[in-house]
């Protein structure tokens, strides 16, 4: 039982980092460097516009029904026509009000057509999430873990096909990009329905309006919270297009990709961490374990991205994008400070969201959103895409510290004094270590990988990696879980 569960945990992370970086690293920017700053600046406007209100594709469901079915697998079976039901209704709705939106920020054909395509995409990834989840309560690991990465396997071959494959290289355009986007979506969809379907009890597609409008008032805060958080993360690119036009967007698209690409580490764990803090606190157990490994796991390594990206800017830049620009090497730098927030924020928000704690996260997120639009209208008409990089970075510092306060008073956290030590010491020593490596005569290559694997064994001797307590804790952990 210990080997299944940390074969699934591995092969969880495994998967997702093999996969997700050869799109984001090998695809996705190659279309970007194939098409041009100024077009793939327009498609990320776009997608971002799609972003904007994708709140009504999941109203907090995905939440709920997490919490919900991991309390109580067989509510499965009641909840899963009554939510199906909801999400084709707010998806029609979604679909009309992105598009109308798009029109609004003074979109037109073929633009609002790539909308809608992309539009149709959000309905479909927002379905998928919700038919994972359901896979995730019930524990079944693996099988979420395929579905993760399903989309982006069959969107490698599609796409690359256009990128690599000399005869259908001419047809690579932005809307040939989201169809394939489109046809992986679809296909990756009909396959975890199939996966849920096997695991409801006599599935009948009949709903309840008594209790679909339950669902519906029960989820309303997290479907909130949802559109403050798209709205923190995802307005700056849209304002970027509006004040400083889509060549200054694809310099901010090629910076963001890469906090993209780390967050998914971050995010995975968010994803574990969920149904295990709501499995914990639904049986009324301390939570203080899990998120005490979770965050020495994961806090520490997540400042070892940002500091190699900023000492390192211009050489990782031009070896991703195969040109020298410093200006959008520095805008790279900046959004990527805000690694550290992120991650802080998808375990303390996680622990948050999983003890339903909505009111507080929904006050926090609008206080960040009101912050992040005020700091963006302000930095961008002068400092255009680096300015939107500050404000990013300013806004998650904000709503990680507030949450990760607000989760030490609930549950009576509290840093020993070694941990205070330990980062005392880890993060002057850590940078400094960068820096001795960047103004040393060796090659910037050998010299980034030396100063990321000394400051690993760093790590360890300021006692920030705890593998065996770690390791401990999971071995308990089943073995509660097997005794029950």
């Amino acid at each position: 039982m210990q080997r299944k569960f940390i074969f699934n945990l591995l092969f969880l992370i495994g998967l997702n980092l093999l996969i997700k970086p050869l799109w984001i690293i090998g695809v996705d920017r190659v279309v970007q460097i194939r098409l041009g700053f100024e077009s793939y600046g327009v498609f990320y406007a776009l997608l971002n516009v799609s972003y904007l209100f994708n709140m009504l594709l999941d109203l907090g469901i995905q939440n709920y029904n997490v919490r919900k079915v991991t309390a109580e697998k067989t509510s499965l079976t009641q909840l899963l026509p009554n939510i199906l039901v909801l999400k084709l209704l707010f998806s029609g709705l979604y679909c009309i009000i992105t598009l109308a939106a798009g029109f609004v920020f003074g979109f037109k054909s073929p633009q609002l057509e790539w909308l809608l395509l992309l539009a149709l995409n959000q309905c479909l990834i927002f379905l998928i999430s919700y038919l994972r989840s359901n896979l995730a309560a019930l524990q079944f690991y693996v099988l979420d873990s395929l579905l993760s990465v399903a989309d982006k396997f069959i969107m490698l071959f599609g796409v690359g096909l256009l990128l690599y494959y000399t005869p259908f290289m001419p047809l690579l355009s932005i809307q040939n990009f989201i169809l394939i986007q489109t046809f992986s979506l679809l296909i990756t969809a009909l396959a975890a329905w199939f996966a849920v379907y096997r695991y409801t009890e006599k599935f009948r597609f009949q709903s309840n309006s008594n209790q679909v409008l339950q669902i519906l008032k029960a989820t309303l805060p997290y479907a909130l919270l949802s559109f403050l958080m798209t709205l923190y993360f995802r307005v700056d690119s849209i304002l970027i297009n509006y004040f400083s036009g889509s060549t200054e967007n694809g310099i901010y698209a090629a910076a963001y990709r890469l906090l993209d690409m780390s967050i998914m580490f971050s995010y995975l764990f968010a994803t574990l961490l969920l149904p295990m803090f709501a499995k914990l606190l639904a049986d009324k157990q301390s939570v203080r374990a899990l998120t005490s490994i979770s965050s020495r796991l994961l806090l520490p390594l997540s400042t070892l991205i940002p500091i190699s990206f900023w000492f390192y800017r211009n050489e990782l830049f031009q070896l991703l994008y195969h040109h020298e620009d410093a200006y959008a090497a520095m805008v790279m730098g900046i959004v990527m400070l805000a690694f550290p927030f992120i991650s802080t924020l998808y375990i303390y928000g996680t622990l948050l969201t999983a003890n339903g704690s909505i009111k507080w996260l929904n006050q926090v997120a609008f206080a960040t959103a009101v912050i992040n639009i005020g700091l963006n209208v302000l930095l961008i008409p002068r400092y255009q895409s680096a300015g939107a990089a500050v404000a990013a970075v300013i806004a998650h510092a904000f709503i990680a510290a507030f949450n990760t306060r607000k989760a030490f008073t609930m549950f009576n956290f509290s840093l020993h004094r070694k941990d205070w030590l330990g980062l005392a010491v880890y993060l002057p020593g850590s940078i400094l270590l960068f820096y001795m490596g960047k103004i040393s005569a060796l090659n910037w290559l050998l010299a980034l990988s030396l100063s990321i694997l000394t400051a690993i064994l760093l790590l360890f001797l300021c006692g920030l990696l705890p593998l065996k307590k770690g390791q401990a804790f999971i071995q308990e952990l089943l073995s509660k879980k097997q005794a029950a």
